[in-house]
């Protein structure tokens, strides 16, 4: 499925910018929408107006910041309009609008910085909307998509499924003789006829000879074929405690987790052999984290540039689960709970009043 995103989704903030519109249209005269930054489309804001003559109308005014991201806006309006069902294409007064089924008609045209989105009862109405609006007329106007939707702005609405991908794994059951024969590119090919992407982790090499690579050398060739498909990829480039490479841990000894007491398995969860049994980064972590997010720099800076890359993975990986308390323990883990409580309470007295008058005399008392 897809993997996380470093900050508020785009779909988020379009829906709180949705939320403004919706609730202006309870509304009767104009109401203002207060400018927001929307991560691929930037600052935007609106005008949202309920018409008297003709009735039942409305005028939705979306100002961007420049025409670029007006073409970025218009594209995707009239690309995700066109996934909704009873939606087509017809022509109303020399433009492109769309005809939704027992609903009205609606047409989006872009003037410039701005996006204008007209609806109306029926395509009369319509014209004579954009028509008072447009005195000078319409020829110059754009009513049709003028470039292409960034993929990454598609990642839910036409790229939402996407598969973790592990190289040279076969069908399962497909006879060993047959296994070196199997055509690998044959799976994303079915990738594009449904319409999925996928997933593929990217992590530090382990292998003590491998000091500052990532493990991208073993799945690049699935993204050279996704970029050929123009098939959505989310790569997770993380630095979680499980995949810690034992060259930085020969490194970072002290640095890395201690079990709390009496408690057996790891991060993932109770009585679990597998993730951080050769050693994992503490969450407190310092130097040791550094290390391991700046060689991870390399492979952001290299994947960012792809069009059909639509997202990274947190860059700590998949966390908040209930073992996660556990495996924090020891001098580190003191330490940098101490340091956030410093950076947030500013002196011992106050973490004493907050922490129920406890008489804490020295930060080095507060133990994990």
């Amino acid at each position: 499925m897809s993997s996380h995103d470093w900050k508020l989704t785009t779909r988020a903030q379009i829906a709180a910018f949705i939320v403004c519109i919706l609730t202006a249209s309870l509304v009767s005269g104009a109401a203002e929408l207060p400018s927001i930054k929307l991560r691929g489309y930037g600052n935007v804001s609106g005008r949202f107006t309920r018409t008297e003559q003709p009735p039942g109308a409305s005028v939705l005014r979306i100002d961007c910041e420049s025409a670029d991201k007006a073409r970025i806006l218009h594209a995707k309006y009239l690309s995700d309009l066109s996934l909704l069902p009873g939606v087509k294409e017809i022509e109303v007064g020399g433009v492109s609008a769309r005809e939704v089924s027992g609903q009205g008609v609606i047409v989006a045209i872009r003037d410039g910085a701005s996006v204008f989105i007209f609806s109306a009862k029926n395509r009369g109405d319509l014209q004579q909307l954009f028509t008072r609006q447009f005195s000078h007329g319409t020829a110059k106007l754009s009513s049709r998509a003028e470039i292409a939707v960034p993929m990454f702005l598609d990642r839910w609405d036409k790229g939402g499924w996407r598969f973790y991908y592990y190289f040279g794994q076969t069908p399962p059951g497909l006879p060993r003789e047959k296994q070196k024969d199997y055509d690998m590119m044959n799976e994303f090919e079915w990738a594009q006829r449904l319409g999925c992407g996928f997933v593929f982790w990217d992590t530090m090499n382990r292998v003590d000879t491998a000091e500052g690579l990532t493990n991208d050398a073993w799945w690049d060739y699935g993204l050279d074929a996704a970029r050929a498909k123009n098939l959505p990829v989310a790569i997770n480039a993380v630095v979680e405690p499980g995949d810690t490479a034992v060259w930085l841990l020969n490194r970072f000894r002290e640095q890395t987790q201690q079990k709390m007491p009496e408690f057996v398995g790891d991060f993932y969860k109770a009585a679990e052999q597998g993730n951080g049994g050769h050693g994992a980064t503490s969450w407190s972590a310092t130097t040791l984290k550094d290390a391991e997010l700046g060689m991870l720099q390399s492979a952001i800076r290299r994947f960012a540039a792809e069009s059909n890359v639509v997202s990274f993975l947190e860059p700590h990986g998949e966390m908040s689960r209930q073992s996660d308390l556990w495996i924090e323990y020891g001098p580190v883990a003191d330490a940098g709970y101490q340091s956030f409580l410093k950076e947030k309470y500013k002196s011992i007295s106050t973490l004493s009043t907050r922490w129920h008058e406890l008489q804490l005399k020295s930060w080095d008392e507060v133990r994990v």
